[in-house]
């Protein structure tokens, strides 16, 4: 996945991840939860933890829009 800029989620939510993605371009959702495009995984987080994740072999394609700062994945 290829992100318009480069930065991590904050402190407070990257505490639920892994050490080794807790420095992964991640991408704040107009809800509050945050999206992080991990080294195994795309995770979904909020301030309580992980909501959901996919690994990668899990995702035919992903596609990142950085005008519209839109995702869309497509599930195998």
């Amino acid at each position: 996945m290829v992100m318009a800029r480069r930065h991590s989620a904050p402190e407070a939510i990257a505490a639920h991840l892994p050490v080794s993605d807790r420095r992964s371009s991640a991408e704040e959702l107009t809800d509050g939860r945050w999206v992080v495009a991990g080294r195994h995984a795309l995770i979904l987080l909020d301030e309580g933890g992980v909501v959901d994740s996919g690994m990668w072999y899990e995702i035919q394609r992903a596609r990142w829009n950085g005008e519209t700062r839109q995702l869309v994945v497509l599930w195998v």
